[in-house]
């Protein structure tokens, strides 16, 4: 699976706190769910919202979502790369990502 994140945009991912929440399980519906990938699905949700111009609540962030998943850009650019986010993360193919981007971040200087 071909992704548009640079090594260095893919990097702030893995470095990010939702790479650390990804190991953190808690209970959805009666069913394990990573608190990572709940934030992830949440996330898009309200991107899309904050896109076509609303907000999900009075105190929810555009910010704190770019500092929570390790992003930066536009509103449009942020909502293109969680909703690619969340394409990888559901194709499983997320570890063969994340290995070839730190292979290749052997050559790039943050």
């Amino acid at each position: 699976m071909n992704t548009s994140f640079k090594p260095a945009e893919m990097l702030a991912v893995i470095n990010s706190p939702f790479a650390e929440q990804l190991g953190i399980g808690f209970s959805v519906n009666g069913k394990e769910m990573s608190r990572g990938m709940y934030n992830l699905l949440i996330s898009k949700r309200d991107m899309n919202l904050f896109v076509r111009g609303m907000v999900a609540h009075r105190h929810w962030r555009f910010g704190d979502v770019k500092k929570y998943f390790g992003l930066s850009g536009g509103k449009e650019k942020v909502c293109k790369q969680i909703e690619e986010l969340l394409a990888i993360m559901q194709s499983g193919k997320h570890n063969e990502i994340i290995e070839s981007i730190v292979a290749r971040s052997k050559k790039v200087t943050i």
